[in-house]
């Protein structure tokens, strides 16, 4: 509470003259926080900018990899979120969006920055012909598998955490 005041009293100091938006409001443009699910069983994430594409199925109520549980989650305003039906469906879709085809097929439609193309936004739904979850297609059910699989290699070799967000990258995709 002591640190929400801080912050309030600084936004107040820092607005003065400009828009007439309160800090919560200014949270919550756009309802960028209110519309999310704030526990949910689980949320497929990617990045909104960047060069490559990187995605991941998150399980909030499960034990995040400190140790320390997670009674909830909120993407920020640069994430990408989607809230899948199963496990299955949310696994599917991170291979797909992790998958060297997509990541390549956006790169065209990405604009150019100074270190190479930038902002994958909604890119890989607008470009790429990413079909639905179905259940009973074994292709689907196997792209999850392989999900899952690269999930735990990711996890037992400690991937995840080590070096750079951007080597670290680089890493899970070799």
């Amino acid at each position: 509470a002591e640190w929400m005041q801080t912050v309030e009293a600084k936004w107040e100091k820092a607005r003065r003259g400009k828009e007439d938006i309160s800090l919560y409001g200014w949270l919550n443009y756009t309802q960028k926080i209110t519309k999310q699910e704030a526990r949910p069983k689980r949320v497929v994430l990617y990045n909104s900018s960047g060069t490559n594409i990187a995605a991941a199925l998150l399980e909030p109520i499960s034990v995040h990899s400190s140790r320390l549980p997670v009674s909830g989650f909120i993407a920020d305003s640069v994430t990408f979120y989607y809230y899948p039906a199963s496990r299955n469906e949310g696994e599917y879709l991170v291979a797909m969006l992790n998958s060297d085809i997509v990541n390549q097929l956006i790169k065209v439609f990405q604009p150019q920055g100074l270190f190479g193309p930038r902002h994958i936004q909604r890119r890989p739904f607008e470009v790429c012909a990413i079909p639905a979850f179905n259940a009973k297609d074994v292709r689907h059910v196997r792209l999850a598998k392989l999900a899952r699989a690269c999930a735990r290699v990711v996890a037992e070799h400690g991937l995840a955490l080590r070096g750079t967000l951007g080597r670290r990258r680089i890493d899970a995709r070799t």
